[in-house]
């Protein structure tokens, strides 16, 4: 308990490894408090170590399967590592446990926001592809290349989101004009 007071005074003046090693001392002498590992989890988030944090709150949560801090956390850093749908899972059950939870109500928001971003880039995806020299098409003109647009489309869906599905964006129009011949 020592070792988290002190660690609670060096996460006050934002001495955030500092902090850390004194939630660690904490863990050390009493490794089934899951405080510790979601406080060190927190200076770690502040550290920009997201995948340590995430690690950390995945320990608290072992040992307090309904610590909402811990989830929360646990959503921030998988929100900082791109992984939108494990974040809404954390965000989900913050909410199961306190359904009043503003905070999460609007990290849950953002990350959908996030995650509908991320399909909508992934949908627009595209890789051009051009006939070998001296293949011809039947709608090309002498000596010039056939360019085609190629759309690879990612299916991404996310279950339990309480947010409307928006249908996918039209694919792009090809571009007009010929390529140049380099």
């Amino acid at each position: 308990e020592a070792a988290k007071k002190k660690g609670n005074a060096h996460f006050g003046a934002k001495e955030w490894d500092a902090a850390a090693a004194c939630y660690s001392e904490a863990m050390a002498y009493d490794p089934t408090n899951a405080v510790y590992p979601a406080n060190r989890a927190l200076c770690r988030l502040k550290l920009g170590k997201a995948a340590e944090a995430e690690q950390d709150c995945t320990q608290a949560l072992v040992l307090d399967a309904k610590y909402t801090k811990a989830y929360y956390r646990r959503a921030t850093a998988r929100r900082e590592l791109g992984k939108y749908v494990l974040a809404l899972d954390d965000l989900n059950m913050v909410l199961q446990l306190d359904p009043a939870n503003r905070q999460a109500v609007e990290e849950k928001r953002a990350v959908n926001e996030l995650l509908a971003a991320k399909v909508r880039a992934d949908e627009t995806d595209r890789v051009t592809v051009v006939a070998p020299e001296g293949e011809k098409g039947d709608d090309e003109k002498d000596g010039e290349k056939k360019k085609v647009l190629v759309e690879e489309i990612a299916s991404s869906t996310c279950e339990d989101s309480d947010e409307k599905k928006e249908e996918p964006e039209a694919p792009a129009p090809a571009p007009k004009g010929e390529p140049k011949e380099e």
